[in-house]
């Protein structure tokens, strides 16, 4: 098939070897045994290099102990000594599928793996004998418990040794390679390395019409912010799926949830919720069938609470994400870190439903779970680290709030460096929250005004002005500024970007148009806040008609209605607002009660 044309992600012209960014692991090329064996010296006969099948959990024990004491009866730089090493390796990972093994005793274990598979890469000779393809399997498998460990980078150089050996062979294998390269630059981010491996999976002849590839190239395209590539991919891949009559499980919830997101991207919350229950609707079938496929199901129901998050659907959010959390505790332990990724996201559902001190504790867990397993300075502590500060600030614990987002912006910027979109996100979030500590330390809001201006300086001209997360950060900074009708002007000269990137009636307008209505009402222009209140409500009211931006734009219409002697126009968007909160967060939450005060309300008004 003919591919669309694409984003400017491919003027690049440097290549990737697989001597980029060499570690310790040496992963970019073998080395060869330098230290010989002696001849008068014969070594025992090595046994079989592999684990066989029918080898118990029982046995894993003693068969450790005795290629430990075979690996060290090879001398050193022995070509058997490898051999022998895989094996111990292959010993150590069938350790980690016996019993329940702890997350100290399976870092361990990893740990065992990796030293072994190191060593055997370091007395392999790739001119002996099938040298070369054992070279390729001990990547292989060298790049999985590297990532395990969380050791990214030597995994991704691994990872791209053994792609770039594969293709040079020409033999069969090579996309599936690419695909699990594209998810680990995906997972850390390498923009640059990812756009050059999907103009070489897209390379290969039939990639535009093989499905697991499409697959990839759809959530290559999501990290790259190339929605509509991404859109016309996933699309394809199910049609295929469906023309021929026995779509794989995994890859057709893979490709619907990847609409899923590209929807949810646009702010089309509503659609991103269809599509994540049609992948949810194919598993809970599979799973009537006996199909179980835990890890498929957490991953739907997480992007289907996030989605929920946003309508917003608090029980709905709530349900899934505490579903996603507990299939996850169950198949890959509490402190794993896709488990700890759903805890925020169910700190973030608690602190915007005003049940702060268990958003507190969701978010105190996750991030005190991610500094053990992934280190202080990994992304997703970082992604903890200002889910923690949300909390610290909607508790009007600034103290904490700023000392939390320093941290994460420490992490952002020896992450992403500073010309990064990530560290812009960042420094926009971070400008955020230092607005509404301003009161208690005028300095760290100046630190965080100046930090958020230089970061959106570095990356304007290098990356899509309609990027989002560049989009949102302007806004935050907008948002910083002292003086009400300079702020109101500047909303309006960027709210015809946001229309063009999501459309007029998406909640992201109408929060532009909601701030700009209020800054109108300060500034005493109620005529032209009203035009726009009222364009704003009949926007929003065809998608979102429950949305709690709606409530902030009825109560600045009763203010403009009691102004103009409007009463009991006023009272009516009162009304409205109040039962909005009631139904979003609870009666009892701060929000609902500050209104039932302010306008003598209760929920007798909002019926049965």
């Amino acid at each position: 098939m003919t591919k669309k044309r694409r984003t400017a992600h491919f003027g690049l012209t440097f290549i990737v070897t697989a001597a980029s960014g060499v570690g310790t692991i040496g992963c970019n090329q073998p080395t060869r045994p330098d230290v010989a064996a002696p001849v008068a010296d014969v070594p025992p006969p090595v046994q079989s290099c592999t684990v066989p099948s029918t080898t118990t959990c029982n046995e894993v024990p003693d068969l450790i102990t005795a290629a430990e004491a075979e690996v060290r009866s090879q001398p050193e730089g022995h070509a058997g000594r490898a051999c022998v090493l895989r094996r111990l390796a292959a010993l150590w990972a069938k350790r980690n599928t016996c019993g329940d093994p702890g997350a100290a005793e399976r870092h361990a274990s990893f740990q065992a793996q990796r030293d072994a598979l190191v060593e055997a890469k370091s007395v392999t000779d790739e001119s002996a004998d099938d040298g070369a393809s054992t070279l390729l399997e001990i990547n292989r498998r060298l790049t999985t418990v590297l990532w395990d460990l969380g050791e990214f980078g030597p995994a991704i150089v691994c990872d791209t040794a053994y792609v770039d050996a594969l293709a040079a062979r020409r033999g069969g294998g090579v996309a599936n390679a690419l695909r699990g390269l594209m998810f680990r630059l995906r997972e850390t981010h390498r923009h640059e390395e990812l756009a050059i491996r999907v103009k070489q999976l897209e390379g290969i002849p039939g990639s535009g019409m093989d499905v697991p590839s499409l697959v990839a190239l759809g959530y290559a395209y999501l990290e790259l912010q190339d929605a509509d590539a991404a859109e016309a991919d996933f699309n394809t891949a199910r049609a295929i799926m469906v023309s021929g009559g026995n779509a794989s499980l995994r890859l057709y919830v893979r490709a619907t949830s990847g609409i899923g997101m590209v929807k949810h991207g646009r702010t089309e919350f509503g659609l991103a919720i269809r599509y994540f229950r049609e992948a949810l609707k194919r598993i809970e079938q599979a799973e009537d069938d006996g199909v179980h496929v835990p890890v498929l199901s957490a991953y739907v129901r997480a992007n289907l609470g996030e989605s929920c998050i946003e309508i917003p659907d608090f029980d709905c959010a709530d349900r899934q994400l505490k579903m996603a959390y507990d299939i996850r505790v169950k198949s890959l332990g509490a402190q794993a870190a896709n488990t700890l990724k759903v805890l925020i996201m169910r700190s973030k559902v608690r602190r915007m439903q005003g049940r702060y001190e268990e958003a507190k504790d969701f978010a105190a867990r996750a991030r005190e779970g991610l500094e053990a397993s992934l280190g202080m300075s990994h992304r997703l502590t970082a992604l903890a680290l200002m889910e923690e500060s949300n909390v610290a600030c909607s508790m009007s614990d600034c103290e904490t709030c700023m000392r939390l987002v320093r941290r994460s912006l420490k992490i952002a910027f020896e992450t992403y460096g500073r010309t990064s979109i990530e560290y812009v996100k960042a420094c926009g979030d971070a400008l955020h929250l230092a607005l509404a500590c301003r009161h208690v330390d005028p300095s760290m809001f100046r630190d965080r005004l100046r930090d958020a201006k230089e970061a959106i300086k570095f990356l304007q001209g290098t990356t899509s002005e309609s990027d989002v997360r560049l989009l949102v950060a302007r806004l935050n900074l907008i948002e910083a500024g002292r003086d009400a009708a300079a702020r109101a002007r500047e909303f309006e000269a960027i709210e015809p970007e946001f229309v063009e990137r999501f459309g007029e009636d998406s909640v992201r307008v109408a929060d532009i148009r909601s701030r700009r209505v209020a800054l109108m009402v300060a500034s005493e222009k109620g005529d032209e806040a009203g035009r726009l209140c009222r364009q704003a409500i009949r926007d929003l009211s065809r998608v979102y008609d429950r949305h709690p931006i709606m409530a902030e734009l009825l109560l600045l219409r009763q203010r403009l209605r009691a102004a103009s002697g409007d009463v009991q126009g006023g009272q009516k968007d009162a009304e409205a607002a109040y039962c909005i909160c009631a139904q979003r967060y609870g009666l009892q939450s701060k929000k609902t009660q500050e209104l039932a005060e302010r306008f003598g309300l209760d929920a007798s008004v909002c019926g049965p």
